[in-house]
Formats: structure tokens, sequence, C-alpha cells
């Protein structure tokens, strides 16, 4: 959820340009709005066994076990926030915060695990 109680108008001020087009100060300090962290842990593990010779295969055969596991630790990571996103404006008609504004809408991938099997001769 969004850290700005009471909503966005009250912690921002809209742009109001003036006759001289120096928008006004702004109202929060610098850096205040921080974006989500994103943590993503990508590993693969993988082994191969070497086959006796059989007259089948021939002498170099072999099988190799493998998995990919993509965001290992299954850490929910929000999407960034878009300039273009319907969160990010402040409100829509100057009058009323718009309740969506500083908080995500969605979320990037869970843990995927990819298993596969290779067998070489």
């Amino acid at each position: 959820s969004s850290d700005l109680a009471n909503g966005a108008l009250n912690y921002f001020t809209i742009p109001n340009y003036s006759g001289t087009g120096v928008p006004p100060t702004p109202q929060v300090g610098r850096n205040y709005l921080r974006g989500p962290n994103l943590l993503n842990v990508d590993t693969t593990i993988q082994k191969s066994f070497g086959l006796p010779k059989m007259p089948v295969f021939g002498e170099g055969a072999r099988l190799t076990i493998r998995g990919d596991l993509f965001n290992v630790f299954n850490k929910l990571n929000l999407t960034p926030l878009s300039a273009d996103a319907r969160d990010q404006q402040i409100s829509f008609d100057g009058t009323t915060s718009n309740p969506l504004f500083g908080v995500a809408q969605s979320a990037l991938g869970g843990r995927v695990v990819t298993l596969q099997a290779r067998f070489e001769f």
C-alpha cells in the first residue's frame, strides 16, 4: 500500500505553471519515494553419468541430468513503476487523489524450475 495517508494531493502539488513557466516548490524532499527492491537468484545444477561401453551406444555414451532454477528463494518482486502507468498520476482531475498513486499493480514471476535429461552417444 501507499505510505501517503490522506491521499497524494496532501504531499504533492500538481504543477500550476505561472506566466514565468517556473513550477512551484515541491512539498516533499528529494528521493522520498523508493521503488521496490529486487532480489533474483538463478542457478543451474547438472550431473553427468558415464555409461558402460556397449556395442549399441559406443564408448562415450553418457546421461546428463540438469535442473535450472529461476528466482530460487521465491521472493515477491513487484513490477517497477513506470512513468506512463496510471499508478504514477497524482490526480486525474486536480481535486481528488488517485488511490493507486505509488502502489504497485503487479508482480514478476515466482519460482520456476525446469528439468531436462540428455542422452549422448
